[in-house]
């Protein structure tokens, strides 16, 4: 009786663990890659995200009126930017607000992005935010 509750006991915590991370697993590839992210504020304010990579696509119209992602700007930070394959890495706030309270970041490092506009052209990008 004692060989088996002492089997037991190393069989049971084996076979919880691998459930967990079977599970971890299964969480991870049932969240989206892509979002779609939309401010109350303005159209062109609605981006398209893929959270692995962080690119961020804003929507435009071509001159047809045709309705087309585009991708943005995104300046290198000096924070880390530390990006895992095959899972969510990215995040992107859209405040109701204003659009300069709007940010992207990565939910591994915090390295954030703010949005801004240059103000010649007109296109907007993503500029680090560096902590200090």
């Amino acid at each position: 009786m004692k060989k088996l509750l002492l089997l037991l006991a190393f069989i049971v915590p084996m076979s919880c663990n691998a459930q967990t991370a079977q599970t971890d697993a299964t969480k991870s590839k049932d969240l989206p890659r892509f979002t779609i992210v939309q401010s109350t504020i303005a159209v062109k304010l609605t981006f398209k995200l893929d959270t692995y990579t962080g690119n961020v696509y804003q929507l435009v119209v071509d001159a047809n009126g045709k309705n087309l992602w585009q991708l943005m700007t995104r300046i290198p930070t000096s924070l880390p930017d530390i990006r895992y394959d095959g899972t969510r890495n990215y995040s992107l706030f859209v405040s109701t607000l204003g659009m300069r309270y709007t940010y992207l970041f990565n939910t591994n490092t915090g390295a954030t992005w703010n949005l801004v506009e240059n103000t010649d052209t007109k296109a907007e990008f993503f500029e680090p935010m560096d902590d200090k």
